[in-house]
């Protein structure tokens, strides 16, 4: 679904769950998994592990970032041609990527979330809290990471 109005993007199939742009509410990336990004703009990829279709997995990965970019990146006038001004960007300083700030509720009677670091490793783990028929994870955005693994038990 392309939706330029509200500055959005998203794909739904048995495989995968994503979402790209000026987040709404709530954002569902299957069945079971929906997402509530308190983040100007964010990209969410949703993956069952094994390759399982999105409703029958135990396990998957959830990779999800805001703004990207470099702390110390400089933009200025660039040349012209033809008439027409061009931007100089200098990519200086570190890499960044704007971590997800919101909840990620999960259909489920147990459900675990821990967010990992580029090589996969664990980095943190965040404790759920029980509502209703799902398990909903509190993110502060506090723990530097994009990627998640999501378990349900």
């Amino acid at each position: 679904v392309f939706d330029p109005d509200r500055a959005r993007f998203t794909i739904h199939t048995p495989y995968c769950g994503y979402f790209s742009g000026a987040p709404g509410k709530e954002i569902s990336l299957s069945d079971r998994i929906t997402v509530e990004a308190e983040n100007e703009r964010i990209t969410l990829a949703l993956i069952a592990k094994d390759e399982m279709p999105l409703d029958g997995a135990k396990e998957y990965i959830l990779t999800a970032m805001g703004t990207t970019g470099m702390d110390e990146t400089v933009y200025g006038q660039g040349p012209e041609m033809m008439g027409i001004p061009f931007a100089a960007v200098e990519f200086k300083g570190k890499l960044y990527a704007e971590t997800l700030e919101g909840y990620i509720c999960i259909k489920a009677e147990d459900a675990k979330l821990e967010i990992l670091n580029p090589v996969g490793e664990v980095i943190a783990e965040i404790s759920g809290e029980k509502c209703g028929d799902e398990v909903k994870f509190v993110l502060d955005g506090s723990v530097p990471g994009i990627q998640y693994r999501l378990m349900i038990g």
